[in-house]
């Protein structure tokens, strides 16, 4: 039996990631690298945005939106079907049950707009029976595991639970980001 080190350790973890996304590229017509756009180390392109799924945070809505800010991003900001089943797709390979979206109704109940702009969202695919505001206070959007055959859906939930970030930059394929 042979010990890994660290470092095989953070290799295999590369390669199964960079599986991973061979895989998925595979399996989804619509996950597509984009002209000449490129991401930072540990970010994952799709149609001209870069993406940090920080599956090592727990962090509140307000903390993540912080954090992806730090990282010269926003809350992911989700326009249109393919780009939630990019999104789906990829998240459901980590093990963990709810990720941060940028979307909240907090000025106004049941008014959902994008954080990075401040606009209403025009796309919304919220799961079965959500939002339900359930606990009351449940203002702030992530895309989580739904009990029973649903797969991943958006839910509301309290914006103080502690969920993983998606981060997105929107990058123009005239750029270009050395990292």
């Amino acid at each position: 039996m042979h010990e890994c080190t660290p470092y095989l350790l953070n290799t295999v973890n590369l390669n199964s990631m960079l599986y991973l996304l061979l895989i998925i590229s595979f399996l989804s017509p619509d996950f597509v690298y984009s002209g000449t756009t490129s991401c930072r180390d540990a970010w994952v392109v799709y149609y001209g945005s870069c993406y940090l799924f920080a599956h090592d945070q727990l962090l509140t809505f307000t903390e993540a939106e912080e954090f992806c800010k730090h990282h010269s991003s926003h809350l992911v900001h989700i326009d249109n079907e393919h780009e939630n089943n990019f999104l789906r797709q990829f998240v459901i390979h980590f093990r963990t049950n709810a990720w941060w979206i940028g979307l909240t109704d907090v000025l106004v109940e049941g008014e959902w707009q994008w954080i990075d702009t401040n606009t209403d969202a025009k796309y919304l695919q919220w799961g079965p029976n959500e939002p339900d505001n359930v606990a009351v206070e449940e203002d702030c959007a992530a895309i989580a595991l739904s009990q029973g055959l649903h797969g991943l859906n958006w839910a509301d939930t309290v914006c103080s639970n502690k969920l993983q970030p998606i981060c997105e930059e929107n990058v123009s394929t005239e750029n270009e980001i050395i990292g």
